[in-house]
């Protein structure tokens, strides 16, 4: 009898010791996601240089000094040859912009590629010794509301904070910085000072949208821009012709078909959205509605990479196209040079269709006239009179910072963009301009809708007291 009481003890003590050690698996589908794209989330340090007035008191008084303005944000590699995804404005206005990695060691230093500041998008680029991990990328047109997000930044300089959330609502509507308002995802996940730029993710780890907006006056509600969005400006932001004046004359997009076999969208092949009249493309034979099925051997698998290979090819070389015209399902090859245009003359397309004369911002001028901007950026010096600029308000001492909601940030680009302006059109141009007060300056940013000139406009110059 003592011997079964015993034996029924030991069995009741191994049972209770086998349900302790009883571990629940912590890899849970939130781990997965993060650590699938940790390495591709960084952090943005920037710096803006802002002119003060000193005043009486300073130690040189009245004079004029330039003040470093920090401001932090976040980004994702979006290519592994250093492209990098963030809000416009984390880095509209920065001179500096350092880019910190995952490890919080490495450093780069960042250039400007292009700017959205209506879609509040942006791409930077960093020279890395060896490619870079990046984020994977998904769609946005089958978010649900209530499915599980996660965001991935840096709030308050905490690198690597990962929050996470539900969809709260989809198309919300919110005005930005312009006035303007976006089709953009809300969510419940705690967006911060810090967060703008980085990575909204779904619970498989798939990109889905880009971090963005807070509303400061409530909790628990912040947005993001749908990656489906970026998809869309993505093209015309990369627009090899503006940068890098390739003759090329082809705009395209992803021909997406969901599967059910695999319950995700997958592309099949680039559809042929625009063929510039006179370009390349156009003598190739490329129509609208053409599918490409591959380039240079690789599968025509994503128009992102598409665009980002344009801008790294080599002058000079060929690109190698394979697709299948609208009206024919024979498959054709054509093979197109990667060759650069001579430069557009920015101060005859000024003056031919807005009326003004443009030099680059220099630090001369900024010292002795006062007018805030970064070197190399288009200022007016001097303006017809009853000019379409005139007419606009435009005055002498402008910055043009934008041109139709695209950043514009030199001489080049400025030409560039008024390469392919028609006369007798309207545009909307973003000037900056400085206002000079006793003891300070004001800088202010205007939009002016704009009326090119027609060929029969006449010529009387106003010019600029400089």
């Amino acid at each position: 009898m003592k011997k079964s009481i015993l034996l029924i003890i030991i069995a009741l003590f191994t049972s209770i010791c086998t349900a302790t050690e009883k571990k629940y698996d912590r890899r849970t589908a939130t781990v997965e996601a993060f650590e699938k794209n940790k390495e591709a989330v960084v952090n943005i340090a920037s710096k803006q240089q802002m002119l003060v007035r000193d005043s009486f008191w300073s130690e040189v008084p009245f004079g004029v000094r330039k003040v470093e303005i920090p401001s932090l944000g976040s980004g994702f590699i979006i290519d592994p040859r250093g492209y990098i995804i963030t809000n416009c404005h984390v880095i509209d206005e920065a001179d500096d912009i350092t880019i910190i990695m995952a490890d919080g060691v490495s450093k780069y230093s960042a250039r400007k590629i292009a700017l959205n500041r209506e879609t509040d998008l942006a791409v930077l680029k960093i020279d890395a010794e060896k490619p870079l991990p990046t984020v994977t990328l998904g769609y946005s047109n089958d978010i649900m509301v209530g499915e599980t997000v996660l965001a991935i930044g840096n709030p308050f300089g905490y690198n690597h904070t990962l929050t996470d959330g539900i969809v709260s609502a989809i198309h919300s509507n919110i005005a930005n910085e312009n006035g303007q308002t976006t089709d953009m995802i809300q969510i419940s996940a705690p967006i911060n000072p810090g967060n703008s730029g980085g990575p909204l993710l779904n619970i498989n780890g798939e990109l889905i949208g880009v971090n963005t907006k807070i509303r400061k006056s409530a909790e628990a509600i912040g947005f993001a821009i749908p990656i489906d969005t970026l998809r869309e400006e993505l093209p015309a932001m990369l627009n090899v012709e503006k940068l890098r004046q390739v003759d090329f004359g082809l705009k395209v997009q992803d021909k997406c078909e969901y599967s059910p076999e695999t319950q995700n969208t997958i592309v099949k092949g680039l559809i042929v959205k625009e063929v510039r009249l006179g370009s390349l493309a156009e003598q190739a034979g490329f129509k609208t509605g053409d599918l490409i099925t591959s380039y240079n051997n690789k599968p025509a698998d994503c128009s992102i990479n598409f665009y980002f290979d344009l801008l790294e090819a080599e002058y000079g070389n060929n690109w190698n196209i394979e697709f299948v015209s609208d009206n024919s399902s024979k498959s054709r090859q054509i093979a197109m040079e990667i060759r650069k245009r001579p430069q557009p003359d920015a101060e005859l397309l000024a003056d031919k269709l807005f009326g003004v004369k443009i030099k680059p911002l220099t630090e001369r001028m900024m010292n002795q006239y006062g007018i805030y901007g970064e070197v190399g950026q288009p200022v007016i010096v001097s303006l017809e009179k009853k000019s379409p600029a005139d007419i606009a308000g435009l005055e002498p001492g402008d910055i043009i910072t934008a041109i139709d909601g695209e950043q514009i940030s030199s001489i080049a680009e400025f030409a560039n963009k008024l390469e392919l302006m028609p006369y007798d059109t309207v545009t909307k141009v973003v000037i900056k301009r400085t206002h000079k007060r006793t003891w300070n300056y004001i800088i202010s940013n205007y939009e002016a809708t704009i009326k090119t000139k027609s060929l029969s406009d006449s010529n009387n110059t106003k010019p600029l007291e400089l």
